[in-house]
Formats: structure tokens, C-alpha cells, sequence
């Protein structure tokens, strides 16, 4: 997910992005989706089924930063 569709999902859960960095602004976001807040914290194992960066954060898809140009010019 690109920074800017990041923010405009934050911003559907009214939450400020005030210097936050992109896995603690993802954080925010679990916990308004009713999520578990563990976003890039080391877990290897994960039962949230339903959470939308669970592949990124066990390392099954790329970085949710990354852009789609970036990942085609890999």
C-alpha cells in the first residue's frame, strides 16, 4: 500500500498521522479495525486471519510502502 493510501485510510479512522511512523500509523489502523496492534513486532505466527497487512508482516508479500513501480522494477 502506497504512504498516500495509508494516510487516507488513517484518515477514514480519524487518525492523525502527527510523525508516526508508517508501522505505528499501520498499528493505529488494527486497532480501528479491531485488530490486535502487532504490526512488524517479530511475530511469526498470527491469528488474525482477517487483518489486511498480516501477509506483509509475516513476510508472504512485499512492504506495504512499497510502490508498485518499485516491486516491477525488482
Amino acid at each position: 500500500m502506497k504512504k498516500a493510501d495509508l494516510l487516507k485510510l488513517a484518515g477514514q479512522y480519524f487518525i492523525s498521522d502527527a510523525g508516526l511512523s508508517t508501522a505505528n500509523l499501520i498499528r493505529k489502523i488494527q486497532i480501528a479495525e479491531g485488530h490486535i496492534d502487532c504490526y512488524a513486532t517479530g511475530k511469526t505466527q498470527c491469528e488474525q486471519m482477517a487483518c489486511r497487512w498480516r501477509g506483509s508482516c509475516l513476510g508472504e508479500v512485499g512492504d506495504p510502502d512499497e510502490t508498485d513501480e518499485a516491486r516491477q522494477a525488482d
